[in-house]
C-alpha cells in the first residue's frame, strides 16, 4: 500500500470493450495506483463521461494540494458530455469547481446541498449541478446511467450501472455495505467492475481484519 506522503504521477490505465459493434474505452486518468483523486473515463463513438472528479488525498503530514489538469475536462475545449459524482468527499468531488462550465455534472440532491455549503463557507463560487434520483436511469448519448443508493460514511452516496447494449460497467464508488446494491443487480451479469481496493494488500493487526459488523458492535 502506498504511503499518502509519496506523490508520483498518474498512471493511466485503459480498457477497450466491443459490445454490438462499438468500442467503449475505459480510462482511469487518475486513481490506478493511489487512494483517493478518482479521475475515470468511459467512451463511446457518442458519448464520453467521467465517474468522479476528485482531488488527491493530503500527505499525512503536510497540507492539500493538487494542480493536476485534465484536457477537455478542467482547460481546453470541452471533451466530455458530463460528469457523475458519487459522493460528497474530496478524493471523489474536489475538483468539481474546476470542470468547466459547459460540462453537466451530476449528484444527488443532498450532495448538492452539502457542495454548496461549503463552497459557501470557504468562499468558493458555488456550482450549478445536476441532480439524479437513485435507479432513474440517466441517457448520454448511447451510454446509460443508473445511481444505485449505497452505504458510506457520507450522506447521499452511490453506485453508478453504466450500459450500453448489453455491456454492464458496475462503478462502486465508497461503500461499507453491498446489500442493497446486489438486490437490485440480481441477474444482470457484470463485464467490468470498478472499485477502490483501500484494504487490498494491507496487513492485518495481531492476524485479524475488523469486519464491518465488528466495527458496528465496538
Amino acid at each position: 500500500m502506498m504511503s499518502r506522503n509519496f506523490r508520483m504521477p498518474p498512471v493511466i490505465m485503459v480498457l477497450k470493450i466491443m459490445t454490438g459493434g462499438i468500442f467503449m474505452v475505459i480510462k482511469t486518468i487518475r486513481s490506478a495506483e493511489q487512494i483517493g483523486g478518482n479521475i475515470i473515463s468511459i467512451s463511446t463513438d457518442k458519448a464520453r463521461i467521467i465517474l468522479d472528479a476528485g482531488t488527491e488525498l493530503p500527505p499525512i503530514n503536510g497540507t492539500a494540494s493538487d494542480d493536476i489538469s485534465v484536457e477537455g475536462l478542467t482547460e481546453g475545449k470541452p471533451g466530455y458530455d458530463a460528469v457523475f459524482i458519487s459522493h460528497h468527499h474530496a478524493d471523489h468531488c474536489g475538483l468539481v469547481n474546476r470542470v468547466l462550465p459547459e460540462i453537466p455534472v451530476y449528484c444527488g440532491k443532498e450532495t448538492e446541498r452539502i457542495l454548496n455549503v461549503i463552497a459557501d463557507f470557504t468562499g468558493q463560487k458555488i456550482r450549478k449541478f445536476r441532480n439524479f434520483t437513485a435507479y432513474e436511469k440517466i441517457t448520454v448519448g448511447n451510454i446509460e446511467v443508473i445511481p444505485i443508493n449505497t452505504v458510506h460514511s457520507a450522506k447521499d452516496s452511490y453506485m453508478f450501472l453504466i450500459t450500453m447494449g448489453d455491456t454492464n460497467i458496475l462503478y462502486t464508488g465508497d461503500f461499507c455495505d453491498f446489500s442493497e446494491a446486489e438486490e437490485f443487480l440480481k441477474g444482470r451479469h457484470i463485464n467490468v467492475l470498478i472499485t477502490e481496493g483501500t484494504n487490498i494488500g494491507r496487513k492485518p493487526e495481531n492476524g485479524n481484519i475488523t469486519t464491518e459488523k465488528e466495527a458496528e458492535e465496538q
